[in-house]
Order: structure tokens, then C-alpha cells, then sequence
């Protein structure tokens, strides 16, 4: 009997109320074959013996973010082909599922680098939930094809980018079947607000409880929540469109992040 690994596959690994009960919940599942040597692959860290772990551990939170990891990557080639290197001809990026306190999440061209955060006497690992993971693999896939967006001196390219890790979270999510038929039982119109297009709400409850009124306090949607808002440039008076936000950070950061921490956060240099 091959082993298994446990996996909350899509959802917050901690079932935060935002996702609904009609999310998919915690199941054991066989874990990814390791990557061929001719393709892009991580360089894991603090590795863990397979087995069934409790949420919070070490060996859940490790094996949770290899897979949501790999998932990601199985989700990309499925579409784009096969992907051989990562940006700089690199083979292996750094996969950290917790390299310390913070609430954050970042790709930053070495490592995808995720980390933990208690409030309110709960603990919260961005690397625990695989729509953070996903969204960080997001920007290296998009790095190793487009490395040129990387240094744009534009917002719209920023935003781009972290439009592109938002897409690949929700297309990891979807790759799952399980995810599929909850989300169907739920809505037959994709349309409609539902528990896949809504993604990080683990994360974001955490920011939500420390700093109620960051940008990063609400998860991240496909659809609006609200009508786009207009306004008018000062020096054309050409109107323009407006979002809420497109990214968590006012410039290009020089790692792509998730969210941003109270103290130190994707603009962290």
C-alpha cells in the first residue's frame, strides 16, 4: 500500500468560517512522486517521515506545502506543458514551509518562503493553506516564462502578477475533483460568490484580527465585491477605473508576496 500524506487540498488547513461548510475538508490522500530530474523542482526543507500528522505540526505543515506545491505545478503543465526551469535556468527553488514569524507569503526568484503567526491565541501558517502556496508558485511560473515582467516599472505589471498567482490558485483548486463536486453541489453558476474564487481566507481572518483595516483583511476574490469606481486624472481628465486593490503593495516589490504583515511584508526589503 503506497503511504499516504495528510492534505486539506484547496481549503485553510484550520476550516476558518469564511470558507463555509461546503468547502472540502481535511482528507488523507497519497502523496506526489518525486519530480523527474529533466523538470523544475523545490529543494525541501526540514523534511518530515510520511505518516498521518495533526494540523500544527511539523510533519503536517511540511507535507501539506510539498504538496500544494506540486499541485500547483501539476495544474500548470497540464495546460502550458512541461516545465524544465525555473527563472535563471534554475532547476530547484527553495521550498520553505515556515521560515518564521510573520504573516506573509513570498516568491522572491530563490525561494518560495512562507511563514507562521499567532493572534489571538491561534496560530496561522501561510505555508498550511494551498491557495497561499499555489499563488507563490504562481509568480515562479510566471517568472521562469516572463522574466521581463519581473523588473517593469509599472503597477499594472505588478498587478498582473499577483492577478496571475490569484488565477493559479483557484486553477490548483479546480484541478481536484473532490473540490469540483463540492463546488457543483453548491452552484451550478461559477458566476456566484462561492468557496474556490474566494481564496486565503485563513490568511486573511488572521490579518483581519490584527489589523482589521489592512488591505489584505479580506480575501482575494474573482469577482468584484463591488462596482468598479470612477474617478478622473488630475492631469488629463481622462477617467479612469479604480479597484480596491490589485496589489498589497504601492510599487513593484522586489519578492512577490501574498499578504502583508504588520511589520515587515512583501515591500520589505
Amino acid at each position: 500500500m503506497q503511504p499516504t500524506a495528510p492534505v486539506a487540498f484547496n481549503r485553510a488547513t484550520f476550516a476558518p468560517p469564511s470558507a463555509g461548510s461546503t468547502a472540502p475538508g481535511l482528507r488523507v490522500q497519497a502523496k506526489h512522486a518525486n519530480r523527474p530530474s529533466t523538470r523544475a523542482d523545490f529543494t525541501l526543507a526540514n523534511t518530515q517521515s510520511e505518516g498521518i500528522a495533526a494540523p500544527g505540526t511539523a510533519r503536517f505543515l511540511f507535507w501539506q506545502c510539498r504538496e500544494a506545491a506540486l499541485s500547483a505545478v501539476d495544474a500548470w503543465e497540464a495546460v502550458a506543458g512541461n516545465i524544465t526551469r525555473w527563472q535563471g535556468n534554475r532547476r530547484r527553488l527553495a521550498l520553505r514551509q515556515d521560515a518564521g514569524v510573520d504573516l506573509n507569503a513570498y516568491y522572491d526568484r530563490t525561494s518560495f518562503s512562507f511563514f507562521h503567526q499567532a493572534v489571538s491565541g491561534t496560530t496561522y501558517y501561510s505555508g498550511a493553506s494551498t491557495d497561499v502556496v499555489s499563488h507563490e508558485v504562481g509568480h515562479g511560473l510566471l517568472d521562469s516564462i516572463r522574466s521581463d515582467l519581473w523588473d517593469a516599472a509599472f503597477l499594472e505589471t505588478g498587478a498582473f502578477h499577483e492577478s496571475f498567482g490569484d488565477c493559479m490558485a483557484v486553477l490548483t483548486a479546480l484541478s481536484d475533483r473532490d473540490t469540483r463536486v463540492k463546488l457543483l453541489a453548491v452552484t451550478a453558476t461559477l458566476k456566484k460568490a462561492n468557496f474556490v474564487e474566494a481564496t486565503a481566507e485563513n490568511l486573511s481572518e488572521a490579518i483581519r484580527r490584527l489589523v482589521p483595516n489592512h488591505n489584505a483583511a479580506e480575501p482575494r476574490h474573482a469577482f468584484p465585491r463591488r462596482p468598479l469606481e470612477w474617478g478622473r486624472r488630475a492631469s488629463s481628465g481622462r477617467p479612469r477605473a479604480r479597484r480596491r486593490r490589485s496589489s498589497c503593495c504601492p510599487r513593484r516589490p522586489p519578492r512577490r508576496g501574498t499578504r502583508c504583515g504588520r511589520r515587515s511584508g512583501c515591500c520589505a526589503s
